[in-house]
């Protein structure tokens, strides 16, 4: 095994001003000299030592001094010409034998001063030398004027000399700004240099086309608001799109990025006069008459609130509007009611079914005979309809997962919740109008993203001084117990 056993001048960093101490050139006992800062060798060709081996055997390039003292160069698998790489103090390590280069070190700057290196040992290995802790400038913000026309935020190193060398060599009296993420795709390092950032006129992102690019595009893109724009490629990134020889759609894709439209946000003339034209679904009518000339039915993807006073009937008109749902259109039902037993709500259909009052049947069976509940169970209970077997409170989060299975599992057309305020009862809360908030604004998405229609019985307040509504007082929207949402979110009332 060879052994150091001394040090002497190197001679090619000698030649480029360097090494004025005179002990770069390392000597070996076998004969062979080797410069760790700019790879030049001497000795014979099976002797001749490598980078990598003097830095993992005798622990060189430890600090950013030396990293300092590497040289530039091109980077030939990748396409990127010697003074694009300079350009950005990046440094190179060689392998002696062959001269290729085995190692990168991307400066990392603080506050335009360079505190550590990011090495990439080729192919894809990653190290630190120095500090690269705490909040660090942008790759290749050290070496960019801030202010501008346009800033190009790419997704690394590579992407970052790419684009460079591929936007000055379409226009070269136009040096442009290019900056790319230091520690992967994570816009920690655009957070912390905003102002730098916001300098610009535009500003440009082009993360990896995958899909952890892309999101970090949209991330970094809410982070700076309408200035945004993204660019789109063939290719995975800027450096893949150098080494396919792809730099003019590069170049187009650049002048035609795209601003970022948040999701759910439409221009006019992306909805079609036929769209518009579409007919608005039918509804389904009811028993009621009066009701039909009011609303036109009821339709799916619709909130309707059913309420009235205490002892009325919200119960009784609830079932009886399910039932004719079930009975004359055919739909599928969903039934929950937190005030009665199961068999009380099933009974109410087939007692609808029969023209008989609910509390003589549930009192007297033998009203009806076999065959007539036979007959209504097949028709209105055995398929098509289901119930929730449960009474009293639950968590908002319960209802809403038995509102979907209802709707995604069974798929119902409708389903009727009695009632809403019930839901709250008996949980640790003093704030009813918020929880109600809650409720209703999670029902009435569900109702628009489902497409089911949704009947919902709540309460009324009681208000002193004002005619009990039991007994013929006049109701309003604000009498609606708990929440101003009760009124807002309701499609009809």
């Amino acid at each position: 095994m060879r052994t150091i056993i001394g040090d002497s001048t190197c001679p090619k960093c000698r030649n480029n001003g360097r090494d004025k101490s005179g002990n770069h050139l390392i000597l070996f006992s076998d004969g062979s000299k080797y410069c760790n800062r700019c790879h030049y060798s001497e000795g014979k060709k099976e002797n001749m030592v490598t980078s990598c081996e003097v830095q993992k055997e005798y622990g060189f390039i430890t600090d950013i001094k030396e990293v300092n003292e590497l040289p530039s160069g091109i980077m030939e698998d990748r396409k990127i010409r010697a003074e694009i790489v300079e350009k950005f103090n990046v440094k190179l390590e060689y392998d002696p034998t062959n001269g290729s280069v085995v190692k990168h070190y991307y400066p990392i700057t603080k506050n335009g001063v360079t505190t550590a290196y990011k090495v990439r040992e080729l192919p894809k290995t990653f190290a630190s030398i120095g500090d690269a802790k705490g909040k660090t400038d942008l790759f290749g913000q050290s070496v960019t004027p801030k202010g501008g026309k346009k800033l190009l935020i790419v997704g690394g190193e590579l992407d970052c000399l790419a684009a460079y060398q591929m936007l000055i060599t379409k226009y070269p009296n136009f040096p442009p700004s290019v900056v790319s993420l230091p520690k992967g795709e994570n816009i920690t390092a655009v957070k912390d240099n905003i102002d730098f950032v916001n300098s610009f006129q535009e500003v440009l992102i082009y993360t990896d086309m995958d899909t952890v690019g892309r999101t970090t595009a949209d991330s970094i893109a809410k982070l700076i608001g309408v200035k945004a724009k993204v660019v789109s490629t063939s290719e995975k990134d800027a450096s893949d799109m150098l080494v396919a020889g792809k730099s003019a759609e590069f170049i187009n894709a650049f002048f035609n990025a795209e601003g970022r439209k948040p999701e759910g946000i439409v221009a006019g003339k992306d909805i079609s006069i036929e769209r518009l034209k579409k007919a608005t679904q039918h509804g389904f009518k009811t028993q009621y008459t009066a009701l039909n000339n009011m609303i036109g039915g009821l339709r799916k993807g619709e909130l309707t609130t059913l309420t009235a006073g205490s002892g009325i009937g919200k119960s009784t008109l609830s079932r009886e509007i399910g039932y004719y749902l079930r009975a004359v259109h055919g739909l599928t039902i969903g039934h929950i009611a937190l005030e009665e037993k199961i068999e009380k709500t099933i009974n109410g259909y087939i007692a609808i079914d029969n023209n008989i009052p609910l509390n003589k049947l549930m009192e007297y069976p033998t009203l009806l005979n076999d065959l007539q509940w036979e007959n209504s169970y097949n028709k209105l209970i055995a398929t098509g309809w289901n119930g929730f077997d449960h009474f009293g409170s639950m968590p908002v989060e319960d209802m809403m997962d038995k509102m979907r299975y209802l709707a995604y599992g069974e798929g119902c057309d409708f389903i009727i919740l009695d009632h809403l305020s019930l839901v709250f009862s008996g949980q640790d809360s003093d704030n009813e109008r918020k929880m109600i908030d809650l409720a209703m604004t999670q029902l009435a998405a569900f109702a628009v993203e489902s497409g089911v229609g949704l009947l919902v019985v709540v309460h009324l307040s009681r208000k002193p001084g004002k005619t009990s509504f039991n007994e013929g007082g006049q109701i309003s929207l604000t009498d609606l117990r708990g929440s101003a949402a009760l009124e807002q979110l309701s499609f009809n009332v």
